[in-house]
């Protein structure tokens, strides 16, 4: 079996430290307005079953690369050999430091001391409720993923997931990637990505967007690298930005660049994976992950009132399916 890593970045936005460092650095606009003497150092109580997910379905990941500001969750037990604490200062040029933006930190990955060539990006919200092999992320030297078209919808990161697409057509041709992966990006494998495919496919001379989810996503090293080298302009300009910026890109674009160079197999993701938001019905959500009908079970935070309960109802419902302390767990 090939050696797989796995990649989770995190971190704890109420600790008083990381906020008053927040605070110095961000614009007058963005600082966060909180009594940091009231504010206690915790997390949500959630990450400990990302690793007892990973530790009881997918047991023979090589290495977990927790990376995070130097943080490091009060629970946590750092002597376990399977998990490597990742500094920002560990990988990433000095000069970029500090960062309150995920977008640098995620384009710099492939340059984590001793990552493996094939890894695997988790959110730090993402949950495996279910036993899977490596092959679920990749085949051979193919990694696995929806291959589809998409127009931009609507959302709060859609002048990224522009700057990626305008990147990409940059420097290449769509006529051309169709014509090269016609079998990959027209396979019944994409699932009901497909119907939108087809008709972005026909109707636009470039390329108008890809298919983007908030699941893991598998990566090669060489693909970052290989990104470095067609988007060093795009990508420099992005790790200047301490803060989210309109012109970043993130690391969708060098999941578009796997699509772009043909290493991926059509897969479809959302046959095994379920994304929630937090506000969605609860009932549905904590009956979804006791079920353990999916591989994965992404839950993105949002505003909402009554947080605290719905977090103590999920985490009722993830200790039902993964009772068993990891070796991640002090």
């Amino acid at each position: 079996m090939d050696v797989i890593d796995f990649v989770i970045p995190w971190v704890d936005g109420n600790d008083p430290e990381w906020i008053s460092e927040f605070n110095k650095y961000a614009p007058e606009t963005k600082r966060i307005d909180i009594d940091i003497q009231q504010t206690r150092y915790r997390d949500n109580g959630l990450l400990k079953y990302v690793f007892r997910g990973i530790e009881q379905h997918a047991p023979w990941v090589n290495k977990i690369h927790f990376v995070t500001c130097g943080q490091k969750p009060l629970w946590m037990n750092i002597e376990s050999p399977k998990i490597n604490f990742v500094n920002h200062s560990d990988y990433i040029p000095e000069q970029f430091l500090p960062v309150f933006n995920s977008h640098p930190i995620e384009l710099f990955l492939h340059k984590i001391p001793g990552l493996s060539e094939k890894f695997v990006y988790f959110n730090d919200d993402s949950y495996l409720t279910k036993t899977i092999s490596s092959d679920f992320f990749f085949k051979k030297n193919k990694v696995n993923e929806v291959v589809a078209f998409s127009a931009l919808p609507v959302g709060n990161i859609e002048h990224i997931r522009l700057n990626n697409i305008l990147a990409i057509n940059k420097k290449f041709s769509k006529s051309e990637y169709i014509k090269n992966n016609w079998s990959a990006l027209f396979s019944i494998r994409n699932g009901k990505q497909l119907i939108r495919t087809i008709p972005l496919a026909i109707l636009f001379r470039n390329f108008t967007g890809f298919f983007d989810h908030h699941f893991q996503s598998a990566f090669l090293k060489s693909s970052y690298e290989l990104a470095w080298d067609l988007f060093y302009e795009e990508l420099s300009c992005t790790m200047n930005s301490k803060f989210r910026s309109d012109i970043d890109v993130n690391q969708y674009l060098i999941r578009y660049l796997q699509y772009l160079t043909g290493i991926v197999k059509p897969f479809n993701l959302e046959k095994y994976c379920k994304f929630f938001k937090i506000t969605d019905d609860l009932n549905i959500i904590t009956n979804t992950i006791k079920s353990k009908k999916y591989v994965e079970i992404s839950i993105n935070d949002y505003p909402v009132d009554d947080y605290d309960y719905r977090i103590s109802e999920i985490q009722k419902a993830f200790e039902e399916i993964l009772p068993k302390k990891s070796s991640f767990e002090l």
